[in-house]
């Protein structure tokens, strides 16, 4: 602390900082409880906010845990209902796990208790994190599997947007760039290529319809929608436009469509 810059010796003598070895916070008595212990945390809480401190940060070297005969399950439940206490104080604590040292079954319901995880110096959102009243049910593994179930759907619904929001940027500055400059000294003949009889003749009206929204630089996810179908289908579309006109790439399908159907 003091080599991060901090004036250790005044944070002690103000009460600023408190150091407590694990006898005295989470083996009172001998042994450990989560009730007993979460009182401490909240007098402490107490305390501080009397002192004229605007809130409590904790951090706790976890190792005490391996030295003693406490059950797993107490210590899980502990680090489930703390969440809660220290979301109503103005609070904030930092539980460190040695990966190497805990069991691994250990160490997956610590991922599931605590809603951030500080893992490689990079603080990060846990969406494996189950809130305390799910977690702290009978029915644990039947919670667990509903939340990784639905992270797993939320997750792969945030990538779709993503790139299809990542598509329409590019389609978007792939249009203003061309509007700005004189793209037919720079776009090379086959980007530029004009439609023959054969070429238009094999598109379909609903291909035309399409390949005419993907140049004006709508999504896959949008033009679904205003045909109700599913994107999967107009991708088969794109596919199938791509090959009767001899294009290889979206790029080529989108200058297509901008210099051959667009007003």
């Amino acid at each position: 602390m003091e080599t991060g810059g901090i004036d250790v010796y005044k944070a002690i003598k103000s009460d600023a900082l408190i150091v407590i070895n694990a006898q005295e916070a989470y083996l009172q008595g001998g042994r450990f409880s989560p009730d007993i212990m979460l009182r401490t945390v909240h007098k402490s809480i107490i305390s501080g906010k009397m002192a004229g401190f605007k809130g409590l940060r904790g951090t706790a070297e976890m190792t005490w845990f391996l030295g003693c005969d406490t059950d797993i399950e107490l210590l899980i439940e502990y680090e489930a209902r703390i969440n809660h206490l220290l979301e109503k104080n103005d609070s904030v604590a930092l539980c460190q796990y040695n990966i190497g040292k805990f069991s691994k079954r250990l160490l997956v319901d610590i991922l599931h208790t605590h809603p951030m995880v500080i893992y490689d110096d990079v603080a990060i959102k846990n969406f494996y994190y189950i809130p305390p009243d799910e977690y702290l049910k009978h029915n644990r593994y039947s919670a667990d599997l509903d939340r990784m179930l639905l992270n797993l759907t939320s997750v792969e619904n945030a990538l779709s947007e993503y790139k299809d929001e990542i598509i329409e940027f590019i389609v978007d500055e792939l249009r203003d760039r061309l509007q700005r400059v004189d793209y037919m000294s720079v776009i090379n003949e086959k980007l530029m290529m004009k439609p023959n009889s054969g070429n238009i003749k094999t598109l379909t009206k609903r291909e035309i319809e399409i390949l005419k929204m993907l140049s004006k630089g709508l999504t896959t996810s949008k033009i679904a929608g205003i045909f109700n179908i599913t994107p999967k289908t107009v991708n088969v579309h794109k596919a199938n436009i791509m090959k009767k006109l001899s294009l290889h790439t979206t790029v080529d399908l989108v200058l297509f469509g901008m210099n051959n159907l667009l007003p």
